[in-house]
């Protein structure tokens, strides 16, 4: 399946090989709104998209599962601001009843944080359905700004100017897939690797990354599984 969302002039092309679903919102609010499908996990995010008369569409919101049961789910809505450029105008249309939310809106676009190359590789492998920038990439940015300790802030912007959906962190032999939206914890795998070693701040062949001349902080994560794990909230 395949369809063609128009977000002011930019063309964005969606592929729903990651479980990416569409749901008619009701009971909208300025803040909140419900779809019909329950038992979701908190945290899960999408898009809002609105239907003009000439067949097109406009993105109109990001939004993110708030509450779940078995019947329904509760949205919040927030600003849709990935595609924010000064030079562009931004639209007026707000949320109602009858646009469409689009569940796991670019989840196959993903970053791969593993402690080392054998955990990377059976990552890899294993989900083979999601498209991985590669941890070089994001290296490579922190290396520009001189941070070898990247922060919850610095995933989530990083992968909010790449169009990153999601982050696979490989921790202490399980595979935590977060949302890059909300910093969720979405699904969990286990795998079985070698968890002895671990390259700082995870693997990546881009070498010293360090801390500006007057920057006294940590030049390196101590304990791989213990930062991460702090990281996502889980001890």
């Amino acid at each position: 399946m395949r369809y063609i969302v128009l977000s002011l002039i930019f063309f964005t092309t969606i592929f729903a090989s990651v479980n990416l679903e569409q749901f008619s919102i009701y009971e909208t609010s300025k803040k909140q709104t419900k779809i019909k499908r329950g038992d979701l996990k908190i945290g899960q995010s999408g898009i809002i998209v609105h239907k003009n008369k000439n067949n097109t569409s406009i993105i109109i919101a990001n939004a993110y599962v708030s509450q779940s049961n078995l019947v329904e789910s509760t949205l919040t809505i927030t600003n849709f601001d990935d595609l924010s450029q000064d030079a562009l105008p931004s639209t007026k249309i707000v949320p109602k009843d009858g646009d469409i939310f689009v569940l796991n809106y670019l989840y196959e676009a993903s970053l791969l944080i593993a402690p080392n190359s054998e955990s990377f590789s059976l990552s890899r492998k294993i989900f083979k359905n999601y498209n991985f920038l590669h941890s070089d990439i994001f290296a490579a940015h922190l290396k520009i700004i001189e941070n070898p300790i990247p922060s919850k802030n610095d995933f989530m912007e990083f992968c909010k100017a790449q169009n990153i959906g999601t982050i696979f962190f490989i921790i202490d032999k399980t595979a935590y897939q977060v949302d890059t939206k909300t910093f969720k914890i979405i699904e969990t795998t286990s795998l079985n690797y070698d968890n002895k070693e671990f390259s700082s701040p995870f693997y990546t062949r881009v070498e010293d990354i360090r801390r500006g001349t007057f920057d006294y902080d940590d030049e390196k994560i101590k304990d791989y599984n213990q930062h991460y794990k702090k990281l996502l909230g889980i001890i």
